[in-house]
């Protein structure tokens, strides 16, 4: 049964994000997704999270109104939920991890003033400037697979419509992260590639570990 924002009526209220302190994100992987709108108005968007032995900070930013299904894999301790949008948003699957609602602006592409005013908020709200995952969209897919090296995630995901992406491998002193964006122009490092970008995304990044 569905609310009269069309979100999931059994979707608890979400905490104030004043409550957030930066001891929530020590020692653990800040996960941010952040996309315009769902495929379908009020539409759910699933999202598996597979990080086996990591603790996890998940960050959700949306201007439409999204339900956001969790699906966290056996191996990963979800710590909090940051959920924000423009309108009305839910967030399920959490399980007893802690879920808030945070005003925070919505950057589908890491090179926006949006992203950046994004992680001025979160390093005042978390003590984080940057994320150590990042998923960017203009129209979020139904399924996004956040999944580590050597998970199931990628195996067990529903393939979704294909679209044509251009992959990004930028390595720092720590990881690689790899951005999904869609634009024109010259790749120097990466490679267009075709059916789900989440599993594809976290495939190559298997690849170059």
């Amino acid at each position: 049964m569905n609310d009269m924002n069309g979100l999931p009526a059994q979707a608890g209220a979400l905490l104030p994000g004043g409550l957030l302190a930066p001891s929530l994100a020590e020692g653990a992987q800040l996960v941010l997704l952040s996309g315009y709108t769902a495929g379908e108005p009020a539409g759910p968007v699933r999202v598996v999270l597979d990080q086996r032995g990591a603790r996890v900070v998940l960050v959700l930013a949306s201007y439409e109104t999204v339900a956001w299904e969790l699906d966290v894999r056996p191996g990963t301790e979800l710590v909090a939920v940051v959920a924000s949008a423009y309108r009305a948003v839910a967030v399920t699957g959490h399980g007893a991890a802690p879920a808030y609602r945070l005003a925070l602006p919505c950057a589908p592409t890491p090179d926006s003033a949006a992203y950046q005013d994004l992680m001025q908020i979160l390093q005042t709200r978390l003590g984080r400037s940057r994320p150590d995952t990042f998923r960017g969209y203009v129209r979020l897919p139904e399924q996004v697979a956040i999944a580590s090296c050597g998970s199931a995630a990628g195996a067990s995901a529903q393939p979704q419509p294909r679209v044509q992406q251009k992959v990004h491998a930028q390595y720092d002193a720590r990881h690689y992260m790899l951005r999904g964006r869609r634009q024109s122009g010259r790749v120097d490092q990466g490679q267009q590639v075709m059916l789900d970008e989440s599993i594809r995304i976290a495939l190559l990044a298997c690849a170059h570990a």
